[in-house]
Order: C-alpha cells, then sequence, then structure tokens
C-alpha cells in the first residue's frame, strides 16, 4: 500500500510540475513529499 501511495505522489509531482504544487494540493508538506 505505501508503494502505492508513493508512486500516486510522485504522479502528481509529474503532472503539476512541481514539488510544492503537489505538496499543496494533496495537503502535505513539502518535505514530505520529497521524502517520497
Amino acid at each position: 500500500m505505501e508503494r502505492l501511495k508513493r508512486m500516486s505522489v510522485f504522479a502528481k509531482v509529474v503532472e503539476l510540475g512541481s514539488f510544492t504544487a503537489a505538496a499543496r494540493q494533496l495537503q502535505m508538506s513539502v518535505s514530505s513529499i520529497s521524502q517520497t
């Protein structure tokens, strides 16, 4: 399950083009996004 979450976070970063935008949309911190 953790692997699926990481893949969806990665896909969101690619879709939006930045860690910051993905973090905002997923309501996560930028540091937690970049560690995934």
